[in-house]
């Protein structure tokens, strides 16, 4: 069924484009002059924030497997990737905000391992990132308000983080 958007088709009260969403490319990225802050949107919730001299990524997902193959529940990417992998600019801080898979790739996060020099992220995702053979070194694991400082860059876990993970469990033991 045509909807009201151009070129979009409407299943289910969702709009989805008929065909990709063209992205402007990132052939690289300089880090940010000091007193400045740039903002890269890299599709769905991931970003690259540069500023106070750090590259802080978060949630990233740069690989065509932000999705479990058994649970399908999101539709396929509708845009083109503005940074490739092999022009991601070396980062201070990847803050992962939860463990969904639309916010934690395994196929990303092993991919650029090598150019993160920190990882935040809330308690238990730790563990997987080391079942992945990230360096336990590198994670600094917070619980709800927890704050880290890397390199002039704070992080505070609060507690809509992670959501409802928390919330269902107190549920349960109801």
């Amino acid at each position: 069924m045509e909807s009201a958007v151009s070129g979009s088709v409407s299943l289910s009260g969702y709009t989805k484009p008929v065909k990709e969403i063209p992205a402007e490319k990132i052939d690289s990225l300089t880090r940010a002059a000091e007193g400045t802050m740039n903002l890269s949107w890299l599709g769905h919730l991931s970003e690259l924030v540069q500023m106070g001299g750090q590259n802080v990524l978060i949630d990233p997902i740069l690989t065509k497997a932000g999705k479990p193959l058994q649970m399908n529940p999101l539709p396929a990417r509708i845009s083109a990737f503005a940074l490739d992998i092999d022009n991601m600019p070396d980062i201070d801080v990847l803050c992962i905000s939860h463990d969904h898979f639309d916010h934690l790739d395994y196929s990303t996060v092993t991919a650029i391992d090598g150019k993160v020099g920190a990882y935040v992220v809330p308690l238990g995702v730790d563990s997987i990132l080391e079942g992945w053979g990230i360096d336990g070194q590198k994670i600094h694991a917070l619980a709800w308000w927890e704050s880290v400082e890397l390199g002039g860059v704070s992080d505070t876990r609060a507690l809509g983080s992670v959501p409802l993970r928390g919330l269902r469990l107190l549920q349960a033991r109801r």
